[in-house]
């Protein structure tokens, strides 16, 4: 998300402005007339309080908070503040906001590492080529028991009839001085 990329509040040397300016947008957004805006001790408490417990947040992730609170688009039955924009109303918008952007975030994680559905030949290619970069590892001194997925393309490409013949053929192979399995390997 977007709004995630500025600067938190809690790294804002100075943060009382962009904050009165946004809370004054929400303030106006929920409809608080201007006779019910905080005075300046309840606002000094309001920002405090935003400082102490919302700092990891961003200024525009507040007024995101709030429009998607006023359109509905947060699980919060009533919205309305009664005139009365105290810590409490805040905290009860942010921690849906903060639900809600918990939920966006594994999505798009969920989208990010979507698995791939990878047809059988590419798979069968993905096999060859680890097929190659072990015999490459036995041919430079590395003993090692060859791989189940190893055996099984020696099988299906019918280099070998079974798969207890991987280690003869991988033997038979070093003796031949074959440089590379399915393709000649470049150093």
């Amino acid at each position: 998300m977007p709004v995630l990329k500025e600067q938190r509040i809690c790294s804002i040397p100075d943060p009382e402005e962009p904050l009165s300016a946004v809370l004054r947008y929400c303030m106006l957004l929920v409809g608080v007339r201007a006779n019910n805006l905080p005075g300046k001790i309840e606002k000094g408490v309001l920002l405090q309080f935003i400082k102490d417990n919302y700092g990891g947040h961003t200024v525009s992730e507040i007024r995101l908070a709030f429009d998607k609170a006023i359109a509905g688009k947060l699980d919060i039955d009533d919205t309305n503040c009664y005139e009365n924009f105290s810590p409490a109303y805040f905290a009860k918008i942010m921690n849906s906001y903060r639900r809600w952007a918990a939920d966006q975030y594994r999505q798009e994680v969920k989208e990010e590492f979507k698995q791939r559905d990878y047809t059988e030949e590419e798979l069968r290619i993905q096999q060859r080529v680890r097929a190659a970069e072990f015999y490459y590892r036995i041919k430079n001194g590395n003993v090692e028991s060859v791989p189940d997925d190893v055996k099984d393309i020696l099988v299906h490409d019918g280099k070998i009839e079974n798969v207890h013949q991987a280690s003869s053929f991988f033997v038979d192979l070093l003796n031949r001085g074959v440089t590379g399995l399915y393709y000649e390997r470049i150093d």
